[in-house]
């Protein structure tokens, strides 16, 4: 192993021991009203890089501004610290709605305390403690020894990154199937549930016929192929999200642009849009 490799092994270990229970108090950009949101860098270790220069806080910021319309209703399935709830809640407004599913409860204590700071204009943001997956149940899920960001299902495969569980926990896991019945049905749907994906997807084949959301889906590269064809028997195109959006993709992205294919006029009007 390489000494620079060791290195950078060894000191990510330190921060990662370091970031135990630590809490940072971060606002989010001024185009975003400039919320404060409480963060953690056990959840997402490069939180400890100043303001939001994290490539993964990026993405999710730039997600929210390039996808989120006023007035939308977002669920947020694997919400973590709340990053891309807050972020889209300002940008869907007063008539907008947001829902974040995160079944940890550190997590959900940050987002709570976000909300609490009365910061935050725009969507109203409800917050569920729970899972998303193949059916309802009560659920095995993994606090990751490593990433907060990296906890799953224990029916999941999870990210190999995660390492052993540091925590086991029985959790309310429920369906899109079951879940479009109870609450107000989504325009956008993001799902970031750590290879638990195409089990959320099945169990949703109810919810993609009628409800036809706009989606960002993380999928696991063990996933992609049957991902893949589940999400083109339902009728939806896939797209790199942040790409180019005239060039559909063949299979599954790490993180996947999910479009109705019955309205790609309106994704070729938004690429036009950003390309003037």
């Amino acid at each position: 192993m390489p000494e620079s490799f060791s290195v950078k092994l060894a000191l990510r270990q330190l921060l990662r021991r370091v970031s135990r229970n630590r809490v940072l108090i971060k606002r989010l950009p001024a185009d975003l009203h400039g919320g404060v949101v409480y963060c953690s860098p056990e959840a997402l270790l490069s939180t400890w890089k100043p303001g939001w220069q994290s490539e993964q806080a990026q993405g999710l910021l730039n997600w929210a501004r390039r996808y989120v319309q006023p007035g939308m209703c977002v669920w947020d399935l694997g919400a973590n610290q709340g990053i891309f709830s807050l972020a889209a809640a300002a940008i869907a407004g007063s008539n907008g709605s947001i829902v974040a599913f995160e079944p940890d409860l550190f997590l959900v204590d940050l987002i709570r305390r976000s909300l609490a700071t009365g910061t935050h204009r725009g969507a109203t943001v409800q917050i569920l403690p729970m899972a998303v997956g193949a059916s309802a149940a009560i659920a095995e899920f993994q606090i990751a020894r490593t990433d907060r960001a990296l906890n799953h299902l224990s029916s999941a495969k999870g990210n190999p990154q995660a390492g052993d569980a540091r925590e086991l926990l029985l959790v309310n896991c429920q369906s899109l199937d079951w879940l479009m019945t109870q609450l107000p049905r989504p325009d956008l749907l993001k799902i970031d549930v750590e290879g638990a994906e195409l089990a959320v997807l099945r169990a949703g084949c109810e919810f993609l016929r009628t409800v036809r959301p706009v989606m960002i889906v993380e999928t696991a590269p063990e996933h992609a192929t049957e991902v893949g064809e589940l999400l083109s028997e339902a009728n939806y195109s896939m797209f790199e999200v942040g790409g180019n959006l005239d060039r559909p993709l063949p299979m599954p992205a790490w993180n996947t642009l999910v479009w109705p294919s019955e309205r790609l006029d309106e994704l070729a009007e938004l690429g036009a849009e950003e390309r003037s």
